[in-house]
């Protein structure tokens, strides 16, 4: 950091260099990663999807199996998840006794009664681990004879958990990257300039008036992530327990917060958020009469805990999910993250203070602190620019992997985003190329600038969105993969069950492809 404010007028050259050689060490990451991928494909998932059984679907048995086994694609909730099989009146002829597995905690069993001869529909939900998301699914098999009738036909699985889900992640994001923006944009940008060697009384008096201003962009940012976050246990909670928003309160919620994997990452992410706001109050409260060194210090303690609610995020997300690559997928969301908070998050800052840099300071001073000011904010922004390029694509990968899952719900959303960022791109480029070059000899150059950053803001809250929906969808390679697996077996099953152990399933039979 005190490097940092050794930065001068004289020395503006240094941030292009700077520049170059972030693209360049974002395409020898790129050429990397890719290569990787190339050498050693794998598979990825994300949603709870059956990934193979005994009996297998549409199989033919001499005699009843003593056990169906499901394994499924990610780990799943013991308490909310479920096998039911049915025989061809729609009774139910399991043991009652379904279990997930405690030493392999993807697979799950249920036991069979002594049955007769006949076909038999083996009807499943579950509950993942990792994102909270209920999947249902069925399969049929036969005892003794040849399958009779034909398979069910799979419904199709609900595009949307919840209408409201994509809303509560996006403003989830929102909060988060900007909780720790501000405190990037302060610590790498403005305070080093408004602050430094060089810095006059009334730089310095502009200086404390953007943190205040920043300082309440974080607080606003906070209560939008925490409201966000309750809202997204609550929803995760009528999609679990099946029940009404009211119906929630309080014993379901109190069991997705203490019984289930995404409940216990949902208190840490919440601790963090909260010990982040406590640590805010040390600026607002008790950082006046205290040195910069005290004022560097809390900024950064509460930047690293604005890291742990990111890092949080990522054990929740599609990568998550990604078991063969599981830690390889958590670090790029969390890089992917975090980049996008220095760059993004500051960017939010930056548009709210840039008034009170144009009132408060002369003509000559201004254009000095805009010189500084911009040049540090194109080099944090294009070193974040490089990593959300290669984490991006390697998520991308992960989650997609074949051209033809672009033809999904998941694939359409990851084009708009993409056909968002580049605009956004493009303008940085005009601040970074055209419009940083102008600014100490051309007073429209700050108009212009204030219009590229408003220009940016506005479509980097639009491509916030889009993550947010991004999220809430399941994955293309795995709706595809899903979507193939069903064309083969020609299943359908529709589970009118509401979450009681003795309550009839609803089925029906159509024409089979075998």
């Amino acid at each position: 950091m005190a490097a940092l404010s050794h930065i001068t007028t004289a020395g503006q050259n240094r941030p292009a260099v700077n520049h170059r050689a972030g693209i360049l060490a974002a395409l020898l990451m790129l050429l990397g990663v890719l290569g990787w991928w190339l050498l050693f494909p794998t598979q990825a998932a994300a949603h709870a999807n059956l990934a193979s059984s005994d009996p297998p679907a549409n199989s033919e048995l001499e005699t009843a199996p003593g056990r169906i086994i499901i394994w499924f694609t990610e780990p799943i909730e013991p308490g909310l998840s479920e096998i039911r099989v049915l025989d061809a009146s729609g009774k139910q002829v399991d043991l009652g006794d379904s279990v997930v597995d405690d030493l392999n905690p993807l697979a799950m069993s249920v036991g069979l009664s002594d049955v007769p001869d006949g076909t038999y529909t083996v009807a499943w939900k579950n509950v993942s681990t990792v994102d909270g998301h209920r999947v249902r699914g069925s399969f049929v098999f036969a005892v003794g004879q040849p399958l009779s009738g034909a398979p069910v036909e799979q419904i199709d699985q609900p595009l949307l958990q919840s209408p409201v889900a994509p809303v509560l992640r996006w403003l989830t994001l929102l909060g988060a990257l900007a909780m720790s923006g501000g405190l990037v944009f302060e610590l790498l940008v403005t305070r080093p300039v408004l602050f430094g060697l060089r810095s006059t009384p009334v730089m310095m008096d502009v200086g404390r008036r953007l943190s205040y201003r920043s300082l309440g962009l974080t607080w606003l940012a906070l209560a939008v992530f925490l409201g966000a976050s309750v809202g997204q246990l609550l929803v995760l909670t009528v999609i679990t327990h099946e029940v009404s928003s009211w119906g929630a309160l309080p014993e379901p919620l109190w069991n997705t917060i203490t019984a289930t994997g995404w409940g216990e990452v949902w208190v840490w992410r919440m601790a963090a958020a909260l010990a982040f706001g406590v640590v805010l109050c040390g600026l607002r409260f008790f950082a006046e009469p205290r040195p910069e060194l005290y004022r560097t210090v809390v900024r950064t303690l509460a930047l690293m805990l604005g890291g742990a609610v990111l890092w949080t995020l990522g054990l929740t997300s599609h990568g998550a999910a990604t078991i063969d690559i599981r830690a390889m997928a958590l670090t790029a969301d969390f890089l992917h993250l975090a980049a996008s908070a220095f760059w993004i998050g500051a960017l939010f800052h930056f548009v709210m203070g840039l008034s009170t840099l144009l009132r408060g300071l002369p003509d000559g001073e201004r254009r000095e602190c805009l010189t500084e000011i911009v040049p540090r904010f194109s080099v944090v922004a294009s070193l974040s620019v490089a990593t959300i390029i290669v984490t991006g694509v390697f998520s991308g990968w992960a989650q997609v992997t074949v051209v033809e899952a672009l033809n999904t719900p998941y694939g359409i959303t990851l084009i708009a985003k993409i056909a968002l960022v580049l605009p956004l791109l493009f303008l940085g480029a005009l601040n970074l190329l055209w419009v940083r070059p102008r600014l100490r000899r051309n007073t429209e150059s700050v108009g212009w600038l204030r219009r590229l950053l408003l220009g940016e803001a506005a479509l980097a809250v639009l491509i916030l969105a889009a993550v947010g929906m991004l999220t809430a969808l399941e994955p293309a390679r795995q709706v595809a993969s899903r979507e193939l697996t069903e064309s083969r077996q020609s299943i359908s099953f529709s589970d009118t069950v509401s979450g009681g152990h003795n309550q009839n399933a609803n089925y029906t039979r159509r024409g089979r492809n075998k």
